[in-house]
C-alpha cells in the first residue's frame, strides 16, 4: 500500500523535480491519474478522491510550505560551516515531522477510499505489487556489478542536481553508499513482500474505515514497525546510511557547490511560494 492511494501526495507534493514542472493544479491532475490508473476507480470513487485530494493539497501546501523553506534556508546556511552528522540527523527528524503530520491528515480520508475498494481493485493493488516486486528483483538478478553501478550512475545524477559536479571525496562516498545498496536491497524485497501480504489481507478483513485509517498511520508514521519488525529495522538502516552519505558530502563540499546549492534551494523555495498561491 506504501505508495498506493493517497500516499501518492506525500511523494508528488514534495518532490522538488516535480515542483519544477507543474503547479498545484497539475499536480493534483497528476495524483489523480496516478490513483487511478492503480485501482480503475467508479464514478463515486473518482469524485471522493477529487475532492479529499483538492482539501488535503490546500491545507498541506499553506501549513507545510513556510516550513519546507524553513529546512531548504537553513540547509544553506549549515553548508557555510563544518556540518556535523548531530546537524544533519536534525534535519532528518524536522522533515520527518512534516512528513508526520501530512500522514496523519491524509489518514482519514485515506481509510474511507480503502474501504470502498472493492475486490478486483485490491486485486489490481496485489498484481501492481507484484510488478513492481518483479521488476526489483530483476535489476538485483543481473548481479552485484551491474546493479552497483546502476544505482551509482543514479545515486550522482540525483545529487549532481542539487550541488553540480561531484569531487572526488564525494564520488568515493556514493560509491561506497551504492556497495551497501545491493545486499540492503534483497533484504528489503523480502521484507516488503511480507509487509504487502499484510496489509493486502487487513484491506480484506477491515471492518470499518476507522481500522484502515489507523493501519495506514501505523505504515506511515512508524514505518511498518507495526507490520513487520524487520522491515522496520531496514528502514532504519537505511536511514543511518544516507544520514552518514549526507554528512560526508557537506563535509567536502566546494565554495562553488555551496552557489549552486543556495541557487537551487532558492528556485525551490520560489516554486513551492507558487504552490502555495495556486492553493488559494
Amino acid at each position: 500500500m506504501r505508495n498506493k492511494a493517497l500516499i501518492i501526495i506525500a511523494a508528488i507534493l514534495f518532490s522538488g523535480c516535480l515542483f519544477r514542472q507543474t503547479v498545484f493544479q497539475k499536480a493534483q491532475f497528476l495524483m489523480n491519474l496516478q490513483i487511478d490508473s492503480t485501482f480503475n476507480l467508479n464514478s463515486s470513487q473518482e469524485d471522493f478522491v477529487k475532492k479529499e485530494l483538492s482539501s488535503f493539497l490546500t491545507s498541506l501546501s499553506k501549513s507545510e510550505i513556510p516550513n519546507l523553506q524553513g529546512i531548504l534556508k537553513d540547509a544553506s546556511r549549515s553548508l557555510l560551516t563544518d556540518v556535523s552528522q548531530q546537524e544533519i540527523e536534525v534535519f532528518f527528524e524536522r522533515w520527518n515531522e512534516i512528513y508526520t503530520r501530512a500522514m496523519i491528515r491524509a489518514s482519514n480520508p485515506v481509510g474511507q477510499f480503502l474501504y470502498t475498494l472493492k475486490p478486483e481493485q485490491r486485486a489490481r493493488l496485489k498484481n501492481e505489487n507484484e510488478k513492481k516486486n518483479r521488476e526489483k528483483q530483476k535489476a538485483l538478478s543481473e548481479g552485484f556489478e551491474k546493479y552497483n553501478e546502476t544505482r551509482k550512475r543514479k545515486l550522482i545524477s540525483q545529487i549532481s542536481t542539487w550541488i553540480g559536479d561531484l569531487n572526488r571525496p564525494q564520488l568515493n562516498a556514493v560509491s561506497e553508499f551504492s556497495q551497501l545498496d545491493f545486499d540492503w536491497s534483497k533484504r528489503e524485497l523480502s521484507a516488503r513482500k511480507r509487509s504487502q501480504e499484510i496489509l493486502l489481507n487487513s484491506l480484506h478483513e477491515a471492518k470499518d474505515p476507522h481500522t484502515l485509517s489507523q493501519l495506514f498511520l501505523q505504515q506511515q508514521t512508524a514505518p511498518y514497525s507495526q507490520l513487520d519488525p524487520e522491515h522496520n529495522a531496514l528502514r532504519l538502516e537505511r536511514r543511518k546510511q544516507w544520514i552518514q552519505l549526507i554528512t560526508t558530502l557537506a563535509r567536502n563540499v566546494s565554495p562553488g557547490q555551496r552557489t549552486f546549492f543556495e541557487r537551487e534551494s532558492e528556485s525551490l523555495s520560489a516554486d513551492l511560494a507558487l504552490i502555495g498561491a495556486n492553493a488559494d
